[in-house]
């Protein structure tokens, strides 16, 4: 298994042990057997829509009501080469939507791109899709710092989906600000591989 599985794989565990931790100091509280439900697919979707709002808690930008982005890394690979990681968690097949990831300079222009289609990605059973993209920086770009832009869009009805609630992140000032969150910053050019990262605090070995 790929460290990236992995990590992805204990967050979902953390937040499941996590939810015990906060139900057990309620009095009453106790762990008793229940019974199966015989729709796999039911059982599955309560318990990540279960993660989801626990998780939601310290991080989360939901579109549409049926998309929520729950975490984000940004790593600089090298000084022209980003490294995107985002986790979502998808109530609806998400067929003809694309994400849109804008860097924005200090006028709020876009100087370049960070997009990519969801049509191919699978949610596993819990509902969750996990993406990673590197993005190229264009040449002509000046060194400096870029703002980062996220939301989702339909291309083939150039509709914007509409965001809901979020959490840990900016809303958008400009006319943007119905459809889209600022997720983070990024420094172009020389210097040391960077990573941030919304959603999980960054252990140590990250850094």
């Amino acid at each position: 298994m790929s460290d990236r599985k992995s990590d992805e794989l204990a967050g979902v565990l953390d937040a499941l042990s996590d939810i015990q931790k906060q139900l057990s100091v309620h009095p009453g509280f106790q762990v008793v057997p229940v019974r199966m439900s015989p729709n796999p697919v039911l059982r599955t979707s309560r318990l990540g829509q279960m993660i989801k709002q626990f998780r939601f808690r310290k991080f989360g930008a939901e579109f549409d009501g049926t998309m929520t982005l729950l975490h984000f890394r940004l790593q600089r690979e090298t000084p022209r080469r980003l490294l995107l990681d985002l986790q979502w968690h998808i109530s609806q097949a998400c067929a003809g939507r694309s994400v849109f990831i804008h860097f924005l300079d200090a006028s709020d222009e876009i100087r370049f791109y960070g997009d990519y289609a969801l049509d191919g990605e699978s949610p596993d059973m819990l509902g969750f899709v996990y993406s990673q993209r590197r993005v190229e920086v264009p040449r002509d770009v000046p060194a400096g710092t870029y703002r980062v832009r996220l939301g989702v869009w339909r291309p083939a009805e150039n509709k914007l989906l509409a965001l809901g609630r979020f959490r840990g992140c900016i809303q958008e000032r400009t006319e943007w600000r119905n459809h889209s969150v600022i997720l983070d910053s990024v420094e172009i050019g020389e210097g040391r591989p960077v990573c941030s990262e919304l959603g999980r605090p960054i252990a140590a070995s990250d850094s």
